[in-house]
């Protein structure tokens, strides 16, 4: 299986490199996202990842996550992308819910 690797830094101002690096995997199957290291990340990486995850859905390919940093599961969580990108709580934590009354 092979492993796309993020880097520590997905910042808005790298996101063409993002977008290419996930472009030579979008059609390869089984696929491992190892995002152990981002220490930084804006919407618009979430926004390709989410797309790119999205795209390999639709054609039936298998996506998952070898590693995930807490910057990126609570930057997910937050913009509620985390299941869009099959990113559940961390080992030991419950999903937090947010009420609207």
């Amino acid at each position: 299986m092979g492993v796309v690797t993020l880097d520590n830094d997905l910042g808005i101002e790298r996101c063409a490199a993002l977008k290419e690096a996930l472009a030579a995997h979008a059609g390869e199957s089984p696929r491992e996202v190892d995002g152990a290291a981002v220490e930084r990340v804006h919407t618009a990486a979430l926004q390709l990842l989410a797309a790119w995850w999205r795209q390999r859905e639709a054609a039936g390919l298998d996506t998952g996550w070898s590693a995930c940093s807490d910057t990126l599961r609570a930057a997910a969580g937050t913009l509620g992308l985390d299941n869009a990108l099959g990113i559940g709580p961390a080992p030991g934590q419950q999903r937090n819910t947010v009420e609207h009354t």
